[in-house]
């Protein structure tokens, strides 16, 4: 990934983790598993993403959200996820 690329990620985050209206942590999932909550005219989506490998933000699941409480086979599909990432990073 590119300086240029890293850094408008970073100041995407930053800006992000700032606004606590829009993110939140999930332990739901796993420690360190965080949820940016996106709304626009189109719907409402929400990505899953995991805060604690060295220098790095992971993004390892996204949905458009239809209902108001997450499905329980979005988190499980997650979790999967997650445990697959980091399967591969060990």
């Amino acid at each position: 990934m590119s300086g240029g690329t890293l850094a408008r990620l970073s100041s995407i985050y930053e800006r992000v983790r700032s606004s606590p209206c829009r993110w939140r942590e999930m332990s739901s999932i796993a420690s360190g598993v965080e949820e940016l909550r996106v709304r626009d005219r189109s719907g409402a989506y929400r990505v899953f993403y995991y805060t604690r490998l060295a220098d790095s933000v992971s993004i390892f699941h996204a949905f458009a959200k239809k209902t108001q409480k997450t499905l329980p086979q979005e988190i499980a599909l997650a979790q999967k996820r997650l445990k697959e990432m980091l399967d591969e990073e060990s």
